[in-house]
């Protein structure tokens, strides 16, 4: 670190301990804070923002903070517009010398003036935008909404209605084209409406909703899930003639049972489909 840096970590973190100063000036490109509950990650990331503006190695609409809640992302905003408005009435009172403060005052003043171009926010709002502007090269229409809580509510509670009087154009009227001829397959399906029958509309699509939240979370599409049901259904039935076919004793039955299992259940991404043969 260079003298006039020096001087600044003097200046602006008096107050921070040595493992947060560390944190704050550190030139590395990835810099990772791992500390408890109240322990000041908050502040440690408020003075990073503010150093790096400070000394010139990145404006403020160049640095990107997330958060994963609102509150914390007004939180974060508040704490480091009021770390660079700190910043700069000590810059005045300092004794640093006259050109370096200049240098210094006119990127804080620049950075407080135009805060709200600062990158702050949760990580699903910058997601969200960044796929409004971007969405065109990824053929998404760029005028999406996030659903909300309560549209998600009244959209299922519209679901378990339309299934429980078997309305196909419900569905299809809100499932993309190549899924209407898999719904209409689904409910003429003398099976899936026994399975209706007997745990009713509200269990399904409960269930389906909660199918959602899972593996949407782990990237999976619904194109995927269902090809990935069909490979259960593979699997399901080689399990069933493994277990009528086997003339092994009992416990040599549940070793094969679990070695199959272990095989076919942990198949790789790549291929799900490709079940062993024994």
């Amino acid at each position: 670190m260079m003298n006039d840096e020096t001087t600044l970590a003097e200046l602006f973190l008096g107050v921070a301990t040595s493992k947060q100063r560390e944190a704050v000036i550190s030139e590395d490109n990835l810099v990772v804070v791992s500390a408890g509950a109240g322990s000041g990650k908050t502040r440690t990331l408020s003075w990073r923002f503010a150093w790096l503006v400070a000394t010139g190695s990145a404006r403020h609409d160049e640095i990107l903070t997330i958060t994963y809640t609102e509150k914390a992302a007004q939180e974060m905003e508040d704490k480091i517009l009021s770390t660079l408005n700190d910043w700069l009435k000590a810059l005045e009172t300092s004794d640093i010398a006259p050109k370096e403060k200049k240098a210094v005052a006119e990127r804080l003043t620049l950075a407080c003036n135009r805060f709200d171009e600062a990158q702050i926010s949760t990580i699903h709002s910058f997601a969200m935008n960044l796929l409004k502007s971007y969405g065109q090269f990824l053929e998404i229409n760029p005028n999406f909404n996030i659903v909300t809580p309560q549209q998600e509510d009244i959209f299922y509670e519209s679901a378990v209605n339309a299934l429980d009087l078997l309305d196909e154009n419900w569905f299809s009227q809100n499932a993309p084209l190549p899924w209407h001829q898999k719904i209409m397959d689904l409910i003429s399906d003398e099976a899936f409406r026994d399975v209706l029958d007997f745990y009713g509309p509200r269990v399904l699509i409960d269930l389906g909703r909660e199918a959602c939240n899972l593996f949407g979370s782990r990237s999976l599409n619904s194109d995927e899930l269902f090809r990935i049901s069909t490979t259960l259904e593979k699997i399901e039935e080689k399990a069933i003639e493994l277990v009528f076919n086997s003339k092994a004793d009992r416990k040599g039955l549940y070793s094969n049972l679990y070695n199959f299992w272990i095989e076919e259940v942990n198949v790789d991404a790549g291929n799900k489909d490709n079940l062993s043969q024994r």
